[in-house]
């Protein structure tokens, strides 16, 4: 009997979904959310597999994947009714089966909608288009995305205060607490950490991290080719 190491072959390739439930808020039902997941190779060899959704009002792309990939979990309103809904992700693959429960909440009320793209000044908030200085950017030292603090608050609809030291957000019992070139912060009364400060621009206008900020306040994040679009709630 010869004995070939599995090594030869490759190794063995073992599963690994960096989720295990996608809860969304709530999503209207005229639009769609977005959230990424990662599933990667957790052993040796090279994974791949499909990816399947048991309901129609959920999506993903893509559904097949050769090597590790993040892939777009979208929920999308239009195929849904109002109220809660559930479903579930499958993932098949040589090193596994996965299974990802999935919650959504539709509603038909209005929603708070800005689309943005870097570089551009020139925005879509709510149906309307407003300047803003400095545009969405990338800051290379955080591999974070920023934007002008007060507009991305105001727009959403929250309360926005700066006093030259701290940035605090008000929105719908909801709270943020930021200060200037620090990490530190305090989401609805919680000290935590975001992965970049806010900092002045120019050291002149105060930015903040887009999703940190976002996310913080209930809202969403997506991004689709080069647009950036938030939605709240």
């Amino acid at each position: 009997i010869i004995r070939v190491p599995l090594s030869k072959f490759g190794g063995l390739p073992k599963l690994f979904v960096d989720a295990t439930e996608i809860h969304f808020n709530k999503v209207p039902l005229s639009t769609k959310r977005a959230q990424i997941i990662h599933i990667i190779n957790n052993g040796n060899g090279t994974i791949s597999g499909t990816i399947e959704v048991n309901e129609d009002w959920l999506e993903i792309v893509p559904d097949k994947f050769d090597g590790e990939i993040e892939a777009t979990v979208w929920v999308n309103g239009e195929k849904a009714r109002e109220g809660l809904r559930e479903a579930e992700i499958t993932v098949f693959s040589n090193g596994g089966i996965y299974k990802i429960p999935v919650s959504s909440n539709f509603f038909a009320g209005e929603v708070k909608r800005i689309v943005m793209m870097d570089g551009h000044n020139n925005i879509e908030a709510n149906g309307k288009i407003i300047y803003v200085y400095p545009s969405m950017f990338i800051n290379k030292d955080y591999f974070r995305r920023y934007v002008h603090f007060r507009f991305i608050g105001e727009e959403l609809g929250a309360k926005v205060t700066y006093d030259g030291k701290y940035i605090n957000y008000f929105l719908e019992g909801k709270t943020l607490k930021l200060k200037i070139n620090s990490k530190e912060a305090i989401v609805n009364g919680e000290k935590t950490k975001s992965h970049s400060p806010a900092y002045l621009f120019n050291e002149k206008y105060p930015v903040v991290p887009l999703r940190f900020v976002v996310e913080s306040l209930g809202a969403s994040l997506m991004n689709i080719e080069d647009k950036f679009i938030v939605e709240y709630p």
